[in-house]
């Protein structure tokens, strides 16, 4: 398995054929440890185990290093992981070591961002003050936040500003642009998309129309669709020509 050990995984069908490897001896090594197969099942990669643990250190350094750069994020998605990572292995040995990590706990996945299990995200101060005073009124607009324009009119600053620093809380984790003017809290989100299950669980076909969600949400027809499409782009609705389906549940 040298070739295994140096790159962290190879192209099995290759790798047998150029050492005539019979089938049974490709089982054997993988039985008895000496490899691990890695990858889709159509092109399966052979990977060395001690070489996925070196290759798991890499990839837990590169989050710490994201960690740094990035304090307010909660971390990489795993493409930008490997974008960082480039060149220590190929992504099957990437892949298999990142899984490792998840399984062992050193490392962890919160939606779509990676992390190293120690790590917060950290706001700047002022931010952190401001945050204070804009997150009371986002939760007293319930599911019709104030707009933007409103949130910087009430704190005496102007929408540029004001719609610089919730881009910054949304990357923070906590709002979400469902609209260029609006920011929800992500609970906030989460109560509309009970609204459309609830719209799913009563239709006969598992469908309801953008009119039904309006009357059911009571936020107005043009923030209702709004809604939807955020709901569509974050795959917990989908649209089906003029209605719409649930296709999984909100966290």
């Amino acid at each position: 398995a040298g070739l295994a050990e140096l790159v962290g995984a190879v192209e099995l069908a290759p790798f047998a054929l150029a050492r005539n490897l019979a089938a049974a001896e490709l089982d054997a090594a993988i039985a008895d440890g000496r490899l691990v197969r890695v990858g889709p099942a159509r092109a399966p990669f052979a990977a060395d185990p001690q070489r996925l643990v070196v290759i798991g250190d890499a990839l837990a350094a590169a989050l710490a290093e994201w960690h740094g750069a990035h304090p307010d994020t909660l971390g990489p998605t795993r493409a930008a992981l490997f974008r960082q990572a480039r060149g220590i292995a190929p992504e099957p040995a990437l892949d298999a070591a990142l899984a490792m990590l998840l399984a062992n706990g050193r490392a962890m996945r919160d939606g779509a961002a990676l992390h190293l299990p120690e790590h917060r995200p950290r706001l700047a101060r002022e931010d952190e003050r401001l945050w204070e005073r804009v997150r009371p009124l986002l939760a007293a607009g319930e599911l019709r936040p104030p707009r933007v324009r409103e949130l910087a009119e009430v704190l005496g600053l102007d929408p540029e500003p004001m719609t610089r620093f919730l881009k910054r809380i949304e990357r923070f984790g906590g709002v979400a642009a469902v609209a260029p003017n609006r920011y929800f809290l992500p609970e906030t989100v989460a109560r509309l998309a009970a609204v459309a299950r609830t719209l799913a669980d009563a239709a006969a076909d598992g469908a309801f129309t953008a009119a039904a969600f309006k009357d059911a949400s009571g936020i107005g027809r043009n923030l209702a669709i709004e809604v939807l499409e955020h709901l569509d782009a974050i795959g917990v609705t989908r649209r089906v020509g003029d209605a719409r389906v649930v296709v999984r549940t909100s966290d």
